[in-house]
């Protein structure tokens, strides 16, 4: 007798069930928590596979200092000079520093302080500078939350880079506290700070064996002389106590920039603390005396660093044709470097040197740049890189790349308004 047929199963239930699951994970996927932890082990993957195929900082940049320029600098400024590429045993010579006015005998200062008042926040994905300027704007009493100043300043993300400047920019338009920036602090002015109750923030780089180097935020509110650390509720590693020698190398390679937050009230014990750094362009004056002093006088990663700054601070001063010339010298130094030495990310956090090969009319050197920055990125998260990518197309006459640059660097910082100007001056709709 012939077995009975079984019955064909429908497919239906289990397609049922999937479509469930996939609603379910895009309902979860949502939430913030969730969202961030699943970007984060994504976009951690993806790099590991772009790297396994293209190692980071295996290309290096020759500025090219002798060409002879493809369009005339912006109205106003010089022409690019032929002058042959620096050498890395050839940094700029530190010129004398600023004069400055005496100050009062500083007071003896406490062997340790601790502040209280901030409670450690996590950073989501790639958001160390909203969440420390989140924990330092806590200290005084506000209430909002590392998301309220992402979204404004960073409303993707995947935007990799974040400045002192719009930290600044956002504490003035949104709180009401003020804040200020400054370059060439030392240990000494940031225990000043601490033991006046004022919490002090510092860019600094910092280094993950399995990542490589990047920058970072850190607000600090506590020292001790006694353990030779400062204290700080760090966003990515969380509570630490990091050594006075740590946190000196770490901070110098951004020219020790500190940010000071605080109350208007405050202001005048503020610029009593800082001195003669009160004034913005003296304190230029001697960050790039500092610079330059740190690019003849140290080796290997330390000088690039050191030269990179200098170049940084020079286009703070807009003396273009000096910038270009120190950067010209950063980059020598930068490919003389062992590839597993090469800071490859500082060039996501410092985008001065296209703006001084831009306003010395090189611009393929700003087009070169951006090219090897972007093909070492696998986000491509960088606006400020298509932004003066744009601009070194327009002044070469290639309108249409123009505008397709400028819409990436929107696509990556939405409604930023240097974009949507480039895409004004042209004519194109965002």
């Amino acid at each position: 007798m012939p077995k009975r047929m079984e019955k064909k199963r429908k497919p239906w239930p289990y397609l049922g069930l999937i479509a469930l699951l996939v609603v379910i994970g895009v309902a979860l996927y949502q939430v913030p928590a969730i969202h961030d932890r699943a970007y984060f082990h994504f976009a951690t993957l993806r790099a590991k596979v772009f790297f396994f195929f293209k190692p980071p900082a295996s290309t290096t940049f020759d500025p090219s200092a002798n060409q002879t320029p493809t369009g005339s600098a912006p109205t106003g400024q010089p022409a690019a000079t032929s002058t042959p590429v620096p050498t890395p045993t050839a940094p700029p010579e530190p010129t004398p520093g600023p004069t400055l006015a005496p100050t009062a005998i500083p007071t003896p200062l406490p062997e340790s302080v601790s502040l209280g008042g901030i409670t450690l926040q996590p950073q989501a994905f790639n958001n160390c500078g909203p969440a420390t300027l989140s924990m330092n704007l806590e200290f005084w009493g506000w209430e909002g939350f590392q998301s309220d100043i992402q979204r404004v300043i960073k409303p993707r993300l995947e935007d990799l880079s974040v400045t002192p400047a719009e930290l600044v920019a956002f504490v003035e338009g949104h709180t009401d506290f003020k804040a200020l920036v400054r370059q060439a602090g030392t240990l000494d002015l940031l225990k000043r700070f601490i033991a006046a109750g004022i919490p002090f923030m510092v860019e600094r780089g910092y280094f993950v064996p399995s990542d490589g180097w990047m920058g970072h935020f850190g607000v600090i509110n506590g020292y001790d002389d006694a353990a030779g650390t400062v204290h700080i509720p760090d966003s990515f590693s969380g509570i630490i106590d990091m050594r006075y020698e740590d946190l000196q190398r770490f901070w110098d390679q951004f020219n020790n920039t500190y940010l000071v937050v605080y109350p208007p009230e405050r202001e005048a014990e503020v610029m009593a603390l800082l001195g003669a750094d009160a004034d913005a362009d003296a304190n230029l004056e001697k960050a790039l005396h500092q610079a330059r002093s740190r690019a003849k006088d140290l080796t290997g990663q330390q000088q690039f660093f050191a030269a990179y700054s200098t170049g940084s601070i020079l286009v703070q001063m807009q003396r273009w044709e000096e910038a270009a010339a120190a950067y010209d010298t950063a980059f020598a130094l930068y490919n003389a470097l062992y590839q597993e030495d090469r800071p490859w990310r500082l060039f996501w956090y410092e985008t001065g040197a296209y703006e001084a090969y831009y306003h010395t009319g090189r611009y393929q050197d700003v087009l070169g740049l951006a090219d090897k920055v972007l093909d070492e990125t696998p986000s491509k998260g960088l606006p400020e890189t298509y932004l003066w990518r744009a601009r070194a197309n327009v002044a070469l006459g290639d309108e249409v790349t123009a505008a397709y640059d400028y819409k990436r660097a929107l696509t990556w910082h939405p409604n930023w308004q240097p974009a949507l100007d480039g895409l004004a001056e042209l004519g194109v709709a965002p």
